[in-house]
């Protein structure tokens, strides 16, 4: 009786978990979808505004197998203090600094992008329409 207890409570954990996932990946697209063609913004500001780490962010923007990952301008999302990350690509085959320089912005050396403070738009529940997670609970 007891190792029946068990599963289901480790059964009803992993689905709280893959709730609490889904929601989470949710909320970073929606944030990513709404930064306008030509602004950029960090996953320090992504973490910051949604309550989640920043390896969490950075795993769900750095997933190249999401269906929605076409349809998400994650070229828009920097690493600290304006920086290109590794370079990635799109599915065409064009970089981050590509994408970026399609949309007006010039990264300049050692991959940072040179108007950085300029273009940087900060997250929030006005400009996304995502209330986060922890202040849903409030």
């Amino acid at each position: 009786m007891m190792m029946l207890d068990a599963r289901a409570s480790l059964f009803g954990h992993a689905l709280a978990i893959k709730a609490t996932y889904t929601r989470m990946n949710a909320d970073v697209l929606a944030v990513v979808r709404s930064i306008p063609a030509g602004r950029l913004t960090t996953v320090d500001a992504i973490s910051t505004f949604l309550g989640v780490p920043v390896r969490h962010v950075t795993f769900l923007l750095a997933r190249r197998f999401d269906p929605d990952r076409e349809s998400v301008p994650w070229h828009r999302v920097l690493a600290h203090r304006g920086a290109i990350g590794r370079v990635l690509f799109d599915a065409s085959g064009q970089t981050q600094a590509d994408l970026l320089a399609d949309e007006g912005v010039t990264v300049g050396y050692r991959g940072r992008v040179a108007e950085f403070n300029a273009r940087y738009v900060e997250p929030s529940t006005e400009t996304t329409g995502v209330v986060p997670s922890a202040r849903r609970r409030s």
